[in-house]
């Protein structure tokens, strides 16, 4: 990617945040054609004398809120790039805006995440682009995630009042949902001495923190399934994902760090082959061609994929998780789930990490290829656990 054709237009109405990201990116990337705007109205005025690759708007700002900026710039520039930056509590109002949003930041977040954010988007859009998978990007960024039953649970659990009763019953009334929970609880990620079947069980079990991203993952394998051999195949792979899910928690856990760490190599574990999902479900037969090609050559199925739809399945799922307002922590570690060297700034904090080391010791199928460990970049960020030997021995 060519950094000195990069147009970059940033919307915040803060004119402090604003003289911050000019100062520093023109110190940083000085390249860079930067323009700024304090509202909605005087970005949409510039653009319209200038297009740019890319638009990062605050989420919180009077008269046009930040999505309502990006839907405007997506109607009228649909090939520039959209990200948001806003905090926690916007979540669940961006997941109404899917297809308008490519990438969600959480606040607070500095210029450098900022930039590095820019690079990894533009890259991954790119990369879709030039593959065969291109024509299914629309139907990604259309793909139902919202349902009322899934706003009624975000907001019940928001809810300090509502019991887990109550959230046990928003559960059952979508049966998709259901399914995936019990299914969940009762896999290798709790590893509980016998099985669960009551719903309000199953979410004392999981717990509330828990809940929201499970929903999501769940509703996301919901929306992709269908009534034939795609059906089984997103099953096993909803099946594996648990069980990386459970691996990469278990690195965190194991190498004592805090529980959002241990929530993100988790939820990173549970997504990291949601491409290889949607690569499934949007085109099959391409599909088949790539696990065929991997069992006749010996080649992975990640250079099948490559080879067949011109991407591999961690570029696909990156973009979309995306759209689906997922934190770009979440979004990188899904993109470098074969090498997290090449995330800048790389701590042992990061759920890039633990998803290498749990992709790196999964159990391989044919819709789960092994990732080769990258133990240096493991080591130079302090990762140390009992089971390097198992890491050791698939390198």
């Amino acid at each position: 990617m060519n950094k000195q054709a990069i147009s970059v237009m940033f919307i915040d109405d803060d004119p402090l945040i604003l003289n911050g990201l000019r100062r520093r990116c023109r110190r940083i990337r000085p390249e860079w054609d930067a323009r700024y705007a304090e509202s909605g109205e005087d970005a949409l005025s510039q653009l319209t004398s200038g297009q740019a690759d890319l638009v990062v708007s605050d989420m919180r700002m009077p008269g046009m809120n930040g999505a309502q900026v990006l839907e405007a710039v997506r109607q009228r520039w649909p090939a520039t790039h959209r990200i948001i930056l806003s905090g926690q509590t916007d979540q669940s109002s961006l997941l109404e805006h899917i297809g308008v949003i490519h990438r969600y930041l959480q606040k607070p977040c500095d210029v450098n995440q900022i930039i590095q954010s820019i690079e990894q988007s533009l890259k991954l859009r790119d990369e879709l682009k030039a593959s065969r998978f291109d024509a299914c990007v629309s139907q990604i960024e259309s793909l139902p995630v919202m349902t009322p039953v899934y706003q009624e649970l975000m907001a019940a659990i928001d809810d300090e009042e509502t019991s887990v009763d109550d959230i046990s019953k928003i559960v059952e009334r979508d049966i998709g949902l259901t399914v995936k929970v019990l299914q969940l609880v009762n896999s290798a990620f709790y590893c509980l001495p016998r099985r669960v079947e009551s719903v309000t069980d199953a979410v004392h079990r999981i717990g509330l923190s828990n809940l929201k991203s499970l929903a999501l993952i769940a509703k996301l394998f919901e929306t992709l399934e269908s009534s034939d051999q795609r059906n089984k195949q997103l099953s096993q792979l909803w099946s594996a994902s648990a069980d990386i899910a459970a691996q990469a928690q278990m690195y965190a856990k194991a190498l004592n760090q805090k529980s959002t760490v241990c929530a993100d190599a988790r939820l990173a574990g549970m997504l990291s082959l949601i491409g290889r999902a949607i690569m499934i479900a949007y085109k099959p037969d391409m599909m088949h061609q790539a696990i065929d090609l991997a069992d006749s050559t010996g080649e992975s199925l990640t250079e099948c994929e490559r080879e067949v739809f011109g991407v591999s399945q961690n570029i696909v799922g990156a973009y979309s998780l995306g759209i689906w307002a997922f934190d770009d922590r979440i979004i990188d570690a899904v993109h470098c789930q074969f090498n997290p060297s090449n995330l800048a700034g790389l701590t042992l904090a990061h759920p890039a990490v633990y998803t290498h080391a749990a992709r790196s010791t999964s159990k391989a199928t044919n819709l789960v290829d092994v990732v080769k460990p990258s133990i240096e970049c493991l080591e130079s960020v302090g990762f140390k656990h009992p089971q390097n030997d198992a890491l050791e021995n698939a390198a």
